[in-house]
């Protein structure tokens, strides 16, 4: 695996920054740091929509990830061009890819996830949250009400309804 096992997160100018470490690109071919690439960058999207560590205080302006290399070394062409063909851009730094966020792919989507962390129980599904709702129901109660408030969206089981809600819990975490 030519990418440590580590992911780094940092923070710089109110954005998050997912740094992973790519060792020894000299003995990596194309389709070898292509595959790599891509694992890491599912993993990082991952980790962007499912960590609460971004989210915690407040939300971030921006999260990205960031590929750099330790010491001197330096891609070739082949790995410059791998990364470009999936959104990379270089910096100072690294290879950076920003991850869109959710309320800039629709401003609803801002004030769903601040309701959403304000009101959802974080407890074990399975408890009681009160004496008439288990947390699972009651947390879905208040999704079905903050996507009505927030994005005019009623979960009401139709296509479209579902295509929005699983963009929602990609993109909004």
């Amino acid at each position: 695996m030519p990418f440590g096992p580590h992911l780094l997160i940092s923070s710089e100018a109110e954005q998050w920054v997912l740094n992973r470490v790519y060792y020894e690109p000299e003995q990596d071919d194309r389709n070898t740091f292509a595959t790599a690439l891509s694992q890491v960058i599912d993993e990082a999207q991952w980790y962007a929509v499912t960590s609460a560590l971004l989210y915690q205080h407040g939300l971030p302006k921006g999260v990205m990830l960031r590929v750099a290399l330790p010491g001197e070394q330096a891609l070739t062409a082949a790995h410059e061009e791998v990364l470009e063909a999936e959104g990379f851009s270089p910096e100072a730094l690294g290879w950076v890819l920003r991850f869109p966020l959710s309320w800039e792919l629709d401003e609803g989507y801002r004030a769903l996830q601040e309701e959403l962390e304000r009101r959802v129980d974080l407890r074990d599904p399975r408890l009681p949250h009160d004496e008439h709702s288990s947390v699972a129901e009651h947390n879905m109660n208040v999704l079905a009400e903050v996507a009505r408030e927030a994005l005019g969206l009623n979960l009401d089981g139709s296509f479209e309804s579902v295509k929005k809600l699983d963009e929602l819990l990609l993109m909004g975490g």
